[in-house]
């Protein structure tokens, strides 16, 4: 799940069992996370910040498929009218 708290800012949950609970703070702004693979020079960018990023892609894309639906009066096929903010 994520959450955003801010203009450029987020909290993503961890995808780890073992971490249930675990949020972690992205700022895009910065690219920064609070995750200790980020923390430690591990991975980048981390999972978190690539998680935020493909889910505002896919926002956006819908988005614009929703105004193109609005502006020519159709519905794209398969295509649902709900677009999901968290």
């Amino acid at each position: 799940m994520i959450k955003r708290t801010g203009e450029q800012t987020y909290e993503v949950e961890s995808l780890n069992p073992k971490n249930a609970g675990t949020w972690y703070k992205v700022d895009l702004e910065k690219n920064e996370c609070s995750c200790p693979a980020w923390q430690h020079g591990g991975r980048r960018p981390c999972k978190h910040i690539s998680m935020v990023n493909n889910a505002l892609a896919k926002e956006k894309s819908e988005v614009a498929k929703l105004e193109a639906e609005k502006f020519d009066g159709t519905k794209q096929e398969g295509g649902s009218n709900e677009v999901k903010t968290s």
